[in-house]
């Protein structure tokens, strides 16, 4: 009979490997919604970073995303299309599911950790916009990354330690 550390291992490893399954099978065979297309043109054209903060495409909103689409063309050669354009944000939450059980596992609950990274590795509405090119990937792993880390900060306040100013600015920038 196998070691429950062994199982542990290998539980994690299957649920990693789903995950990004998941996230990555037949990418650029979806159909490709109107900002997945303006995603696509501003790698193609080779935007530049600049260019795109002093003019963004939306009035009223920061180009954070388009900004994913450019970097990942610039970091993975080629012809950008539309598998290229949804890589970078399958990868953000691929690691959402990794860094959520990654944080349980820390607490010392490694069989939560993996029920965890099973859980969001299968979620399908976390798949889906996993799968897409557009900004909700990003406000689910920086939520995900806020909730966690305020959960820290309590759990020290709890127990009557100060927070120190590095907390607090890591708290602010998430």
């Amino acid at each position: 009979m196998k070691s429950p550390k062994t199982l542990l291992v290998v539980a994690f490893i299957a649920a990693g490997i789903l995950s990004f399954t998941f996230r990555f099978n037949d990418l650029g065979r979806s159909a490709v919604r109107s900002d997945e297309i303006n995603f696509l043109n501003l790698a193609e054209r080779n935007q530049s970073l600049v260019d795109l903060w002093k003019n963004p495409p939306w009035m009223n909103q920061i180009p954070l995303a388009d900004s994913i689409a450019i970097v990942w063309h610039w970091i993975r050669p080629g012809v950008p299309d539309e598998q290229s354009v949804r890589e970078p944000f399958a990868l953000i939450g691929w690691l959402t599911v990794i860094g959520m059980a990654g944080w349980l596992y820390r607490r010392k609950q490694p069989w939560a950790a993996v029920m965890a990274a099973l859980w969001m590795g299968l979620l399908p509405f976390h798949v889906y916009q996993s799968r897409e090119a557009y900004y909700y990937v990003l406000v689910m792993a920086c939520s995900g990354a806020f909730t966690l880390y305020a959960v820290d900060l309590l759990v020290k306040l709890r127990a009557h330690h100060a927070l120190s100013l590095k907390n607090i600015i890591a708290w602010g920038l998430l």
